[in-house]
This record gives C-alpha cells, sequence and structure tokens, in this order.
C-alpha cells in the first residue's frame, strides 16, 4: 500500500509481465501520481530493507576488517561464549542478524523470493537501529568488551597487592642466600669431623 494514496500495486506474472493497482476507497484522487509514480514509490519502501542491510553489511565489514562483512559479526558474536552473560539481549540480537542475513540470502539468491513476501517495516527499522548502536558503540560486541574492561579494572582494583620495594626483595633473597651458605659450611665441616677419625 502506497500511503497517502490508497492503492496497492501487486506483481502479476513473472519478471516484468505486469503490475496490477487495486483500489482501496472508492473516492481516491490520484490525478497526481501516475503509474509509474506509484510503481517507483512502491519499489522504494520494497528495497528499504535491502539498502537497511546494504548499509548495516557495510559498516560491519569496515569495523571488523573482514570481507565477510555481517557473517563475520555474527561469528564474533558466536566465538564468545560468556557474551549472553555480560549483554543484555545479546541472544535475540545474535537471532535477528542471522535471520536477517537468511532473509537477505534468500532476496538475493532464489527469483521466488522479495522483499515485498519477505519483510516488513519492523525490519528496517531494527536494521537502521542496530547500525544506529554499532556507531554509537552500543552493539553487543561494543558492550561486551566494555564490560570485560570494567571487570578486568575492577578485579584489579578490588585485592590491592601489598607494595614491595625492590631492596627488600633483595635483602630477603640475600638474607637467603647466606643461611644457606651457612648451613652447607656447617655440614661440611660436620662430615669433616664426624669422617676424619
Amino acid at each position: 500500500m502506497v500511503e497517502g494514496v490508497g492503492f496497492e500495486i501487486r506483481k502479476v506474472g513473472s519478471a516484468g509481465a505486469g503490475v496490477q493497482i487495486v483500489s482501496s476507497p472508492p473516492k481516491v484522487k490520484v490525478a497526481s501520481l501516475s503509474v509509474c509514480d506509484l510503481i517507483t514509490k512502491s519499489e522504494e519502501y520494497f528495497m528499504s530493507f535491502m539498502d537497511s542491510y546494504k548499509h548495516l553489511e557495510k559498516l560491519c565489514g569496515e569495523i571488523l576488517n573482514d570481507d565477510r562483512k555481517i557473517s563475520a559479526y555474527i561469528d564474533e558474536m558466536e566465538s564468545v561464549s560468556k557474551g549472553i552473560f555480560y549483554v543484555n539481549n545479546w541472544e535475540n540480537d545474535l537471532k535477528k542478524l542471522k535471520h536477517y542475513r537468511w532473509i537477505r540470502n534468500k532476496i538475493t539468491h532464489d527469483p521466488d523470493y522479495n522483499e515485498s513476501n519477505m519483510c516488513n517495516p519492523e525490519d528496517e527499522v531494527w536494521l537502521d537501529n542496530f547500525y544506529s548502536r554499532i556507531k554509537n558503540q552500543t552493539d553487543p560486541l561494543s558492550l561486551y568488551r566494555k564490560s570485560l574492561k570494567q571487570n578486568n579494572y575492577s578485579s584489579n582494583n578490588k585485592y590491592e597487592k601489598p607494595y614491595i620495594s625492590h631492596s627488600s626483595n633483595k635483602s630477603c633473597s640475600s638474607t637467603f642466600i647466606i643461611a644457606c651458605g651457612i648451613i652447607i659450611m656447617f655440614l661440611v665441616i660436620f662430615y669433616f669431623l664426624l669422617f676424619s677419625k
């Protein structure tokens, strides 16, 4: 349905065979839009999922420096076994990314699938939102890394290690060496006294 126009555009037959325009409300003026304008607006709506996916895909490839792009992001999430414990909605985000990758592959590789029968407006919104989350470093991988840094910082500062100066370490080790030397000297003297007879 093209908003504000009151028409639904349906593709008829195989690719390029034709377009059927069905009027929803009976009394709608359409003088301002031609059939070509309606088709263009409809295609813009349906192409928004792929546009959003491509933007997200490009960003994932850039941040991970990986040609697999969204697949690389998914693989990175799957390699983090404890992500679910550190980041809210980790599992949901991972499932959504996999689902949208599957939709993208169906649309791209299977002629029976297109955005009009695979997508709804919420899909595009989610992809755009996830893109913004990556940009703002509030995506799952960024939040996981931040959480690890905070945990490492707090665990390092939780138990302060006592300060031991290097000079006291040297004096401890030199005292130990002197004590060992004295013991060895007494053992040698005792050995000679015992076996010298």
